[in-house]
């Protein structure tokens, strides 16, 4: 017998390295969302289930969905991902998940993309963006500076 407020759903992935891609080696990644999240979420073979009360299964489906997006332009996830995802769902800023993967800012020559990792490095960038083309004098006349980290060479 179902709750009232129980809900499942499965996520098909494409093949086992899409899987482990997501779920992580030895389900790393499938541990944090376990631990983050109310529900049970459990893969098998190629298809990821999730079970429990609405509320978090629709909050960690919503996690998924976005590590599958970013998995599929090419990214390799790594941990920071993971919880960052984690974190903008619980905080209610699903929305803004799906802009901050998407938002290509180049693609090296080796064909990886280089985007903001954080909400604060796109509204960085955002700005950037708007006050660089806002006339012909800007583009003229004004450039662009910053600065990596303190010691990191970069």
């Amino acid at each position: 017998m179902l709750l009232p407020n129980f809900a499942e759903i499965k996520i098909p992935f494409q093949d086992r390295a899409e899987t482990i891609g997501i779920l992580g080696e030895n389900d790393e990644f499938l541990r944090v969302l376990n631990d983050s999240f109310a529900c049970r979420i459990v893969g098998r073979g190629t298809d990821l289930s999730i079970n429990g009360e609405e509320g978090e299964v629709n909050a960690a489906s919503q996690v998924i969905e976005a590590l599958l997006l970013l998995y599929r332009q090419g990214t390799k996830l790594t941990m920071h991902e993971v919880r960052y995802s984690i974190k903008l769902v619980k905080a209610g800023q699903s929305n803004e998940l799906k802009s901050l993967f998407t938002d290509v800012l180049t693609v090296t020559s080796r064909g990886k993309c280089v985007r903001p990792k954080t909400i604060g490095q796109k509204i960085y960038i955002d700005a950037i963006r708007r006050h660089r083309f806002r006339s012909s004098w800007y583009r003229e006349n004004l450039f662009s500076c910053s600065h990596g980290c303190y010691g990191t060479s970069q």
